[in-house]
C-alpha cells in the first residue's frame, strides 16, 4: 500500500466515499479508449478520476478539494504512489506532491534522492554506478483558470498507478515521477466553480458566452491576485516558498510546466525562441530540450494534434516555472494548450473540447517521461557538468563575489537574506569594514555572497546589471537585479583574495533579532529612524493603542544614553506625556513592538536638540491614523490591486476597505482619509469627479497608479500630459513580417532606471541618498509639469541601470516624472507613472508608495 503523509485522510474515509458514490460509478466512468494508448489494461481496483465525486471525467471541472481528495485516496490504494503535503496556500489549501515509482523504489526513495544529489554535485558516482532512476517533476496549472492542465494531472497519476502495460512497469522501475497536481489551488478552485456554475445542458461553443468570460479577477491568480508563474524567483508567496524547498530537495532532471494560452491557438512545447534564452543557461540545455521535443512531436502526431515549438515563448526570465529549473541544473519545459474554460469552444482551428485539451496535456506528460528515460545518461551528464564547470567559470569571471548592506534597515535585509535562503545561496557575514566603488560597508549591517558556490549562475542572474542583449524582444521583463529592487547598497568584488579576506561566518537564516529601547524608559519620549521597512506596521500598531505619533519633517541630532544620534526627515516620535496611556504603559507598549519588529527605539533625555529642530517644533507633524479605501474590481488591474492589497494586508497588517468602481459614487468618502486607485481603465462621469474634488479639498489624499492617472488628467484633477511617440518615417520600406517585432522592440518590457529624489520630501522619507533604482514596465511617459516642488521622484538624465531600453525610449524618458503631486485645496493627489509595488519584490519603491499613503497628508 502507498504511504499517505496526511493525517486528515484515512482508509476508512476512502471506504465511506466508495459506498456513498457507488451509484455514480457508471456516470463517472473514464473513456479509456479516448485518453489512453491503445490496448491499455488497468488494475480495476484502482479508483478512476471522478469515482469519488460522481463527476464525468473530461466534462466537469474538478475543484481543488475534489482533486486533492482523489490523489490522497489514490495513494491509499496503490503501492506505486505516495503523497505528502509540502505547503499551504494563503487560503490554507494544501499543496501536494505525489511520488510515483515502483514499490521497490519506494522502499529506497530517500536513498535515490540523496544519491542523485551527491552525483550531480560531484560527491559520489553511486547514482550512475547503481543505475538509479531518472527523476521527473510534472507541474500543472500554476494559473488556476488553465483548468485542463490540473485536470490532466488526475489522468496522469491514475494511468501510472493503474496501467498493467510492460512500458509502464519498465518506466516505474527506472523513473521517479513527481506530480505537483495543482500549483495554484486557490485560483484553480475559483475557476472550477465559475466554469461549473455556468455549464449548459445544451453546449455552446460561442466564446462570447458567460462561461468563457470570468468575472474580475478571474481564476488565473492566487488569493492576492498574483501571477504565481512569475514568483519562482521573487518567492514572495507561500506557494512559491514551499515549492522551491521541495524542488531543491529533489533537483529533478526534467521539470514540466503545463499551461493554457489563447483560445485561437493549437499546442506549444519548448524549446521556444532560440535567440531568447537566458545567457546564464548552458547551451546544452537548449539541445536537450530540442531532443525531448521530438518525443512530444511524435506523440502529438499520433493523436492528430497540431502544435508549434520554436516561436512565441522564450526562456529568458528566471522567475517562471519553465525557466527557473534551467538556472538550477534541470531541463524546464513549457507546454501551452489552447484555452478551455468550459466543455467545448469554437475557434480558428475548429471545435476544441475540454477532454481533448486534457488528452494533449496527458500525452505530453507521457512523452516527457519517455524522452527522459531515453536521455537518462545525457541528463545525468548534463546535471553533473552544470556544477562541475562552475570553478572554471568563476575563475574566468571578473566578478568573484558581492557585498551588500542596508544601515538602519534590518527588516529589509532580513527579507533579502530570506530570498537568498530560498534559492540555496550561501551568505556570509562581512568580517571587516570595507569601501568598494565609493560605497562603505560595515560588518554590523553588511553581508557577502561569494560567486564560488554551486548557485553561481543564479547568483549572477540576481546580482548582475545587464544592458546589452542578443535580442530586443522579451516575453517577460528584461531585468530583475535584486539588490536594486531592494534598494540595497551593493558592490561587486573583483578579487578572490579579497573575498576570502572579507568572508566571515556563514549566515544561517532565522527570524530577525529582537529590538529594544536604547536608553531605557524616558519621561520625554521615544524616537525611531524613518528608514525602517516595517515603519508603517509599527505606526499602525502604536496608533491602535490610541497614542499620538509624530513624524519629523526636518533633520536633527539629539543626545541619548549611547551618545548623539542623528535623525533624518521621516523619523517617528512618540511623546511620553499627554497621551491616553501612562508613561509606564507607553514604555511597555513600545518595548513589545521593538522586540517583535526587530527595531530599536531611542529613549531621549531631553526635547532640546544641539542641532536641528527641537522635539516640540512645528516640524513634528502629528500623523492621522490612515482610513484607507481602495477601488478594486472590473476596470482595474487585478495585478496592481492585488499588489497593494498584499502589501497592506499581508505584509504590514494594515486594514483596507475595497470597493468596486461602480460603488464609489454611493460611498461616503469622508469616512476615509486615503483613496487608492490602482492601475486601470476608469470611466467615471463628471459627478464622480466633483465628489472626489470636494473630498480632496477637505484634506483627502488620493494615490493614483499608472492608468488611473489618465482618468485624473482627462478630468483635469492633475497636471500630467503624455509624451507623444515619434512618427515612423514613412519614406522607409520595411518587411511586412517584421512589423510586430519592430513594435515590440519599442516596448518597455521591465527596465531598471535611476531616479533622482529629494530626501526632504515626505514621499521620500527614510530613503538614503539622492538617487534610487526605479522599475518601469509600461510605455506611458509623461512630461514634467507644474511647480518645481511637484516631482519628488524624477527619472534622471542618464536613466538606464539595467535592462533593455531602446535608444528612442532612452531619449523620451529622461527627466520625466516617476512620482508627481497635485494639490487640490487642503488635499493631495500623488501620481505614480509606473508600478512601485511590482510583483511584491520591489522593496525599494514600495516604500515610496507607503510614504504616499502615510505621509501624503503632510504635503503642503
Amino acid at each position: 500500500m502507498g504511504k499517505i503523509y496526511c493525517p486528515m485522510y484515512t482508509r476508512v474515509l476512502f471506504i465511506v466515499f466508495l459506498v456513498v458514490f457507488a451509484a455514480n460509478t457508471a456516470f463517472s466512468q473514464l473513456n479509456k479508449s479516448y485518453f489512453f494508448p491503445a490496448d491499455t489494461a488497468v488494475n480495476e481496483n484502482i479508483p478512476e478520476p471522478g469515482s469519488l465525486c460522481g463527476h464525468k471525467y473530461g466534462w466537469w471541472h474538478f475543484s481543488h478539494d475534489q482533486l486533492a481528495n482523489y490523489m490522497v485516496n489514490l495513494a491509499g490504494e496503490s503501492d506505486r504512489v505516495t503523497i505528502r503535503e509540502y505547503g499551504r496556500t494563503h487560503e490554507n489549501r494544501p499543496l501536494y506532491l505525489l511520488a510515483i515509482t515502483s514499490p521497490e523504489n519506494h522502499q529506497r526513495l530517500d536513498e535515490i534522492r540523496q544519491a542523485h544529489l551527491d552525483y550531480l554535485h560531484g560527491r559520489s558516482t553511486d547514482y550512475v554506478d547503481q543505475d538509479m532512476p531518472v527523476i521527473i517533476w510534472l507541474g500543472y496549472s500554476v494559473h488556476g483558470n488553465e483548468s485542463s492542465a490540473g485536470n490532466a494531472s488526475l489522468l496522469t497519476a491514475y494511468y501510472l498507478a493503474s496501467s498493467r502495460s510492460d512500458e509502464v512497469e519498465h518506466t516505474l522501475d527506472n523513473a521517479v515521477i513527481l506530480v505537483d497536481p495543482v500549483l495554484n489551488p486557490d485560483g484553480f478552485s475559483r475557476a472550477a466553480n465559475w466554469s461549473n456554475m455556468h455549464t449548459h445542458r445544451v453546449q455552446t461553443g460561442d466564446r462570447r458566452d458567460r462561461q468563457f468570460r470570468e468575472d474580475w479577477p478571474g481564476g488565473r491568480t492566487n488569493h492576492y491576485w498574483f501571477d504565481l508563474n512569475r514568483d519562482w524567483m521573487p518567492a514572495q508567496h507561500p506557494e512559491s516558498k514551499a515549492r522551491l524547498k521541495a524542488y531543491h530537495h529533489w533537483k529533478p532532471h526534467v521539470v514540466t510546466d503545463h499551461h493554457e494560452m489563447g483560445s485561437n491557438s493549437t499546442f506549444f512545447f519548448q524549446p521556444g525562441e532560440p535567440e531568447r534564452v537566458n545567457p546564464r543557461t548552458p547551451e546544452e540545455n537548449y539541445g536537450l530540450t530540442q531532443q525531448l521535443g521530438r518525443f512530444h512531436a511524435r506523440a502529438l502526431d499520433d493523436i492528430g494534434s497540431l502544435y508549434f515549438s520554436k516561436e512565441g515563448f522564450d526562456d529568458f526570465y528566471y522567475g517562471k516555472g519553465s525557466t527557473y529549473p534551467d538556472g538550477n541544473a534541470s531541463i524546464g519545459i513549457l507546454f501551452e494548450q489552447s484555452r478551455m474554460m468550459g466543455q467545448m469552444l469554437e475557434g480558428d482551428h475548429g471545435k476544441s473540447t475540454f477532454a481533448r485539451a486534457i488528452r494533449n496535456h496527458f500525452t505530453v506528460s507521457l512523452s516527457t517521461i519517455r524522452g527522459a528515460l531515453s536521455l537518462k545518461e545525457k541528463l545525468n551528464d548534463y546535471q553533473r557538468s552544470f556544477y562541475a564547470k562552475i570553478p572554471r567559470k568563476v575563475g574566468d569571471d571578473e566578478v568573484k563575489g558581492y557585498v551588500f548592506g542596508a544601515e538602519h534597515n534590518p527588516a529589509k535585509l532580513h527579507h533579502f537574506l530570506e530570498l537568498m535562503h530560498h534559492h540555496q545561496i550561501k551568505v556570509n557575514r562581512l568580517k571587516e569594514d570595507v569601501q568598494i566603488q565609493d560605497e562603505s560597508f560595515s560588518p554590523r549591517s553588511s553581508y557577502l555572497v561569494s560567486a564560488d558556490q554551486p548557485q553561481y549562475r543564479f547568483i549572477k542572474s540576481l546580482f548582475e546589471k545587464r544592458t546589452h542583449f542578443e535580442d530586443s524582444i522579451f516575453y517577460d521583463i528584461s531585468t530583475w537585479t535584486m539588490p536594486l529592487a531592494f534598494n540595497l547598497d551593493y558592490a561587486a568584488i573583483e578579487s578572490s583574495g579579497k573575498v576570502s579576506r572579507l568572508k566571515g561566518e556563514r549566515v544561517k537564516f532565522s527570524e530577525p533579532a529582537p529590538g529594544k529601547i536604547i536608553g531605557g524608559e524616558s519621561e520625554v519620549g521615544y524616537l525611531l529612524h524613518g528608514s525602517h521597512y516595517n515603519l508603517y506596521r509599527i505606526i499602525h500598531k502604536i496608533q491602535q493603542k490610541d497614542l499620538v505619533v509624530k513624524a519629523a519633517s526636518n533633520s536633527f541630532t539629539i543626545p541619548v544614553s549611547s551618545g548623539k544620534v542623528s535623525f533624518k526627515p521621516g523619523a517617528i516620535f512618540v511623546h511620553s506625556r499627554r497621551q491616553e496611556l501612562s508613561p509606564d504603559q507607553i514604555y511597555t507598549c513600545l518595548q513589545e513592538i521593538a522586540k517583535k519588529e526587530g527595531v530599536n527605539f531611542y529613549g531621549v533625555e531631553t526635547a532640546l536638540t544641539p542641532k536641528g529642530s527641537d522635539l516640540g517644533s512645528w516640524s513634528m507633524d502629528p500623523l492621522e491614523e490612515r482610513r484607507i479605501l481602495m477601488v478594486a474590481g472590473e476596470g482595474t488591474s487585478s495585478y496592481s490591486a492585488g499588489e497593494i492589497w498584499h502589501l497592506l494586508d499581508h505584509r504590514f497588517r494594515i486594514p483596507v476597505v475595497m470597493i468596486k468602481p461602480n460603488q464609489l459614487e454611493r460611498t461616503n468618502l469622508f469616512d476615509f482619509n486615503t483613496l487608492i486607485l490602482p492601475d486601470g481603465w476608469y470611466d467615471w462621469d463628471e459627478e464622480v469627479k466633483q465628489q472626489l474634488d470636494t473630498w480632496l479639498r477637505q484634506g483627502g489624499v488620493l494615490v493614483g497608479l499608472e492608468g488611473a492617472n489618465d482618468w485624473l488628467a482627462k478630468h483635469k484633477l492633475i497636471h500630467l500630459e503624455k509624451k507623444a511617440r515619434p512618427e515612423m518615417d514613412s519614406t522607409h520600406v520595411l518587411p511586412y513580417n517584421e512589423r510586430g517585432n519592430k513594435r515590440r522592440a519599442q516596448s518597455i518590457s521591465g527596465v531598471i532606471l535611476k531616479g533622482s529624489i529629494d530626501p526632504t520630501h515626505p514621499i521620500n522619507y527614510g530613503i538614503r541618498g539622492k538617487t534610487m533604482p526605479l522599475f518601469k514596465d509600461n510605455n506611458e511617459i509623461y512630461k514634467k509639469s507644474g511647480s518645481p516642488y511637484d516631482t519628488p521622484v524624477l527619472i534622471g538624465e542618464d536613466p538606464l541601470m539595467s535592462g533593455y531600453l531602446s535608444d528612442e525610449n532612452r531619449q523620451r524618458i529622461k527627466n520625466t516624472p516617476y512620482c508627481h503631486l497635485t494639490q487640490r485645496g487642503g488635499g493631495t493627489i500623488i501620481s505614480f507613472t509606473a508600478d512601485p509595488n511590482f510583483r511584491a519584490f520591489w522593496y525599494g519603491t514600495n516604500k515610496l508608495f507607503m510614504n504616499a499613503v502615510f505621509f501624503g497628508g503632510m504635503v503642503r
